[in-house]
């Protein structure tokens, strides 16, 4: 039998994908998945700084390095928690304030410099 490549094995599979993702959203649990993501949106920004300065502090051997203590699993399993304690932040947040830390940091830079082009 013959092996076969990468991008045929792909290719086979695609006309699968969204009967099987359609089918998922069918089911209750997964229609209320976009609303318990839906504080992310607004919070992207943060979220992105955030989550890069942690991965460094926590992964990287400039921090307390470690990725190769734990591995790829570990990381994986840590960046889960990282994103789930995320969202609960944003919840928090988006309840007191209509934008993240980060969009309201560009929104106020770009006015200045808006403003100083304007005089």
């Amino acid at each position: 039998m013959a092996a076969l490549r990468y991008s045929e094995m792909r290719a086979s599979s695609y006309p699968t994908e969204p009967a099987w993702s359609a089918s998922l959203y069918r089911r209750r649990t997964w229609q209320r998945a976009p609303g318990a993501l839906a504080p992310i949106g607004p919070m992207t920004l943060s979220h992105q700084f955030a989550q890069t300065l942690i991965g460094i502090a926590l992964f990287y051997g400039i921090g307390l390095g470690l990725g190769p203590q734990y591995g790829l699993v570990g990381v994986l399993i840590s960046s889960i928690a990282i994103f789930a304690a995320q969202i609960v932040f944003s919840r928090w947040w988006l309840k007191r304030y209509r934008y993240g830390p980060g969009g309201v940091a560009v929104a106020q830079s770009d006015l200045r410099k808006a403003a100083a082009d304007a005089a």
